[in-house]
């Protein structure tokens, strides 16, 4: 084998690790989209209603036709007049155990308020930590919700049913 041969291979040789060390450096990293998916910690609020037609029949309901939502303390929409939504997805705040919401459905207003402490959970380097919560109590008024359950007090990154509101007597 000539010099010229062996400084060919030696250049491919190098120009292939180059290549692997670079598809290693970038696989290991995170994108900022799936970080982002890991650390989205909601509250889910769902709804149970009924009504009793004119023939007496029980009709259950299991999805909003038209709700807004907005948070007690500052300016933003979480859901507005969104229609056919069989569940909502609440984000509780990480830096106080008060997060409230108003929630306006067919007209009428009710204010939602949830009691939680805060927990910090590592999830990794490249995502690091996310705020998961624990629901201490719930109130509400009852302009429209005739109950709110509590169904399951952990709120992490695997959205479940916490809360179910319950209607009676949809018209």
């Amino acid at each position: 084998m000539t010099n010229d041969n062996i400084l060919q291979r030696s250049g491919l040789i190098a120009k292939c690790s180059y290549a692997l060390l670079l598809l290693l450096a970038l696989s290991s990293c995170v994108p900022d989209t799936v970080c982002r998916l890991e650390m989205d910690v909601r509250l889910k609020v769902v709804m149970q209603g009924d009504s009793v037609s004119e023939r007496g029949q029980t009709i259950r309901y299991s999805s909003f036709d038209c709700i807004s939502v907005v948070p007690v303390d500052y300016d933003s929409l979480v859901y507005n007049n969104s229609t056919n939504i069989s569940s909502l997805l609440l984000p509780l705040k990480d830096d106080t155990t008060l997060t409230q919401y108003l929630l306006t459905y067919r007209g009428k207003t009710d204010t939602l308020t949830i009691l939680h402490t805060n927990e910090m959970n590592f999830i990794d380097m490249a995502c690091g930590c996310v705020c998961y919560h624990t629901i201490d109590s719930i109130s509400y008024t009852t302009h429209w919700m005739d109950e709110v359950e509590l169904i399951n007090q952990q709120v992490v990154r695997q959205p479940m049913d916490n809360l179910k509101i319950h209607l009676h007597g949809i018209k």
